[in-house]
């Protein structure tokens, strides 16, 4: 009889774990809490509350406010959100700057589409979960008719196990500091435990800014939580605020190594090459490097790191035509030049720009100051110039048959982040 009875509260003690397992799901009503959210018992901040929920907590919405409202430092609006938990079915008021809240597909980023309402396998707790996407939206409060206030918002991806518990990563937003736009999500494993990461490439443009600041991040599932395992700055500068013509790093993700390449275009006397021949009068240059490294995942302190210091190497090209000539000085008249040959190998030392004013109009010619493998030195314009061997070739020689008079106005729809 007790073997009986056992065996009865196991089978239903199964019952109830798979009901658990399976019959969680995330609906047009469902939101997250970002950190941790107070529970008002109405919407204002004016009735204490000692109900708190912790970050991941899961709600159902059962109303919303049909307006914004000041948050307490009165530096945003939200609105209020009358929700339920799903841990004790209480219910109450939660203010939205905490609360992501389900996203409706058709407002969604192609990019982030195809992960809404996905079903993954993670580890941690998460072996059962759904992927869904989450955004809080608001206004930041600038001024008294909301219409002039400028938009507040984040997307989310939201992991949410079987027993309702969620971690999200931010993927985008917008606010009157700025604006935040995911380039490239993918979920590979890079560690080599059977779970996959999340990739992330994200495109931030500041407010009164026109340069676009890109980067790369790599999140984990340690623990039950999301942790930052790598982070990349891609974006390139030519000088403070300024695109360089090479625009991004080139990086490429594969398994558990991770390599890094680019065009890098510096002041002179930071030039980490040996016998730099001296510059002519030009006015404006950077000297050029082409630079490589690559990182490895570390398992045991859950980080990646480099194989080797940076290789910092230097960038060499060809002429294009079947004649070309080594000039004195750089310019276009051929004063003391010297002709040199297609398969002669010239190492680019300096990029040059040269800036003219003819009938109202604004002009610039790019040149490349070289040393031959003869020792030769000189300058060559820059559009008659093929570069060799690097990632960024063809993106430079585009921007060298056309280059713009403002760099920051210098676009590319090239890939800068492979994912194998």
């Amino acid at each position: 009889m007790l073997a009986r009875i056992i065996n009865c509260i196991c089978i239903l003690v199964l019952m109830v774990s798979h009901l658990r397992a399976d019959d969680f799901n995330i609906g047009a009503q469902s939101a997250t809490a970002l950190n941790q959210v107070v529970l008002y018992p109405d919407s204002s901040f004016f009735k204490h509350s000692n109900i708190r929920y912790d970050e991941g907590a899961l709600f159902d919405i059962v109303d919303v406010s049909v307006l914004e409202h000041e948050d307490a430092d009165q530096n945003q609006k939200f609105k209020w959100f009358k929700v339920k938990s799903r841990s004790d079915n209480r219910e109450g008021w939660v203010y939205g700057d905490g609360l992501a809240v389900h996203s409706d597909s058709n407002d969604l980023n192609p990019k982030l589409k195809s992960f809404h309402q996905k079903k993954v396998v993670l580890n941690n707790g998460f072996e059962n979960a759904l992927l869904w996407v989450a955004s809080i939206n608001g206004r930041d409060n600038f001024h008294q008719k909301d219409y002039l206030n400028p938009i507040y918002n984040e997307f989310y991806l939201v992991i949410t196990n079987n027993m309702g518990r969620s971690v999200h990563l931010k993927c985008s937003g917008a606010s009157a500091m700025g604006e935040s736009k995911l380039k490239q999500l993918k979920m590979k494993d890079l560690t080599g435990d059977g779970v996959p990461e999340f990739v992330v490439q994200k495109s931030i443009l500041s407010t009164g800014s026109d340069l676009e600041d890109r980067v790369l991040e790599i999140y984990s599932l340690q623990a039950g939580t999301l942790v930052k395992i790598f982070e990349e700055r891609m974006t390139l500068n030519y000088d403070i605020n300024m695109a360089s013509p090479a625009l991004f790093k080139n990086i490429q993700v594969e398994e558990d190594l991770i390599r890094v390449a680019y065009v890098d275009y510096i002041k002179c006397n930071r030039s980490n090459l040996d016998d730099i021949p001296q510059e002519g009068n030009t006015s404006l240059s950077r000297c050029l490097e082409y630079v490589t490294y690559s990182l490895v995942w570390d398992a045991q302190q859950k980080k990646f790191k480099p194989i080797y210091n940076k290789s910092i190497s230097a960038l060499y090209g060809k002429i294009k035509a079947s004649t070309g000539y080594l000039l004195a000085q750089p310019n276009t008249a051929r004063v003391s030049s010297e002709s040199i040959g297609p398969n002669e190998e010239l190492w680019l030392v300096r990029h040059i720009e040269i800036y003219d004013k003819a009938n109202g109009q604004k002009s610039i010619q790019n040149f490349f100051q070289v040393k031959t493998e003869s020792g030769r030195t000189g300058y060559i314009p820059a559009k008659d110039v093929q570069i060799q061997d690097v990632e960024q070739a063809a993106l430079l020689e585009r921007y060298y048959q056309k280059a713009p008079l403002y760099k920051n106005t210098w676009k590319a729809d090239d890939c800068f982040l492979s994912i194998q």
